[in-house]
């Protein structure tokens, strides 16, 4: 049984690394209704992975010193 959370977490999440370890706590996040997929920062070398956050809304970086 999937239980959504009622109320969202006043957070940003960061990820250093936008691999499957990423990809499965960001979607348990976004799907549960903790956070949403704005609420995610992922940064990566490359765009291999970063294109798939961008699509849900995630910020996405090539840099780990990130600075908006």
């Amino acid at each position: 049984m999937e239980q959504k959370c009622n109320v969202g977490l006043p957070i940003n999440v960061g990820f250093i690394g936008a691999g499957n370890m990423a990809k499965a706590i960001g979607e348990g996040l976004t799907h549960s209704g903790m956070i949403k997929p704005s609420q995610l920062y992922i940064s990566a070398p490359s765009d291999r992975n970063l294109e798939t956050w961008k699509a849900l809304g995630a910020h996405t970086s090539h840099n780990n010193g990130w600075q908006e």
